[in-house]
């Protein structure tokens, strides 16, 4: 299965504004866009892996608390896991 990727509204925008070009004649100008062309047009929004989650957790629980470190970075990564879950789950 290919990967999931997430677009802003404007990319979204983006991508019809191109597509609709494909089927008019403008001043002479014929765009023929593929549907291939409109996507690599676009820039997808990057989710963390969940390794990268892992990291930002343990430096950023490093830095701020140096009691129950532990309990925090296992907090903190559950709720940034699952808010990707619900975002990829869409």
């Amino acid at each position: 299965m290919a990967q999931q990727k997430l677009y802003t509204e404007k990319e979204v925008r983006k991508a019809i504004e191109l597509a609709q070009k494909c089927e008019h004649e403008c001043g002479g100008v014929y765009f023929d866009y593929t549907e291939t062309e409109i996507i690599e047009n676009l820039t997808p929004i990057e989710l963390p892996s969940d390794e990268e989650i892992e990291k930002k957790a343990n430096k950023y629980v490093e830095n701020k608390w140096e009691y129950a470190q532990d309990e925090c970075k296992e907090t903190f990564t559950d709720c940034a896991k699952w808010l990707k879950e619900q975002i990829l789950n869409q």
